[in-house]
């Protein structure tokens, strides 16, 4: 049996495979065939004649080859969509730390058909106080959203960095785009907001919350009026709250999770109010 020469053969598999150039039936036929041959090569009889290197470096070429068989590779940008979006491979970066997306490595295909989905650029976390790195990958997140919805954590950050105004401002200028949100229940971060007042029109879920019960200080926020107008929330979320609490539009509220929440805040009593108003209402 004549040896094949495989660095060739392997250097052009990789283009393939970077390139997610999908094989025409002759070229599956022709695949198919070299990593038979090549695992003739792996056989004890022939392998005795074959150093380790040589010996690996076939092992990578069938490898390699499978991999251009691979019926995924076949998945049209739809579908793969939907895959890089599932909850069992993907979460949403915090911005601003470090984070990567293994998947967007795989192939030129793979990247490009992440780059063109909005979805997978709408959903992340990030702290008014980030770094000005944080603040360029907000600006990266927000143009290839799109103008897709959005679902955001701000981050309550326990270090002493000085505000991000930059960070603010492009936060409150997508906040028409608001879908779902998550804040920290903080007198300062909540002020900084106060500008989305009547920009939250697509706003339907939002939570709040103090990092524990002992850190949630007496410090009245009723004043804080930015979620008060919010024509499409629905469901609301408090941890660990103690002191009274910002506006909320509660009589059009359909869901309500409360956790930790004392008896004698202001929004508490309302909420028993309105939930006789509406029994479909639950209180934890």
């Amino acid at each position: 049996m004549a040896k094949r020469t495989w660095d060739s053969s392997t250097e052009s598999i990789l283009e393939d495979l970077r390139s997610n150039s999908v094989p025409d039936p002759a070229d599956c036929l022709a695949i198919k065939t070299s990593i038979a041959e090549a695992e003739e090569w792996l056989l004890p009889s022939n392998a005795l004649s074959s150093s380790d290197a040589e010996l690996d470096e076939i092992r990578s070429f069938i490898s390699l080859s499978s991999s251009r068989l691979a019926p995924i590779r076949r998945l049209l940008p739809e579908i793969l969509s939907i895959i890089f979006l599932h909850p069992s491979i993907y979460s949403p970066p915090a911005l601003g730390l470090q984070h990567t997306f293994p998947f967007t490595a795989v192939s030129f295909y793979w990247r490009a058909v992440a780059l063109s989905t909005p979805a997978f650029w709408s959903r992340f976390s990030i702290s008014p106080h980030g770094s000005e790195g944080a603040f360029q990958m907000l600006q990266l997140y927000l143009q290839r959203s799109k103008a897709s919805s959005l679902t955001i954590e701000i981050r309550q950050n326990t270090h002493l960095d000085s505000i991000h105004l930059g960070i603010v401002d492009r936060l409150i200028q997508s906040s028409e785009r608001w879908l779902r949100v998550t804040f920290p229940l903080d007198r300062y971060t909540l002020s900084l907001f106060g500008a989305v007042r009547g920009r939250l029109s697509a706003l339907e879920v939002a939570s709040f919350s103090c990092r524990s019960a002992q850190s949630a200080l007496d410090v009245p926020l009723q004043d804080i009026i930015a979620f008060e107008d919010a024509p499409k929330l629905h469901s609301l979320s408090l941890r660990n709250v103690r002191q009274n609490l910002p506006r909320f539009p509660l009589e059009q509220l359909e869901r309500a999770l409360f956790t930790n929440v004392a008896a004698s805040s202001r929004l508490y009593d309302d909420i028993q109010v309105t939930e006789s108003a509406q029994p479909g209402m639950s209180l934890d």
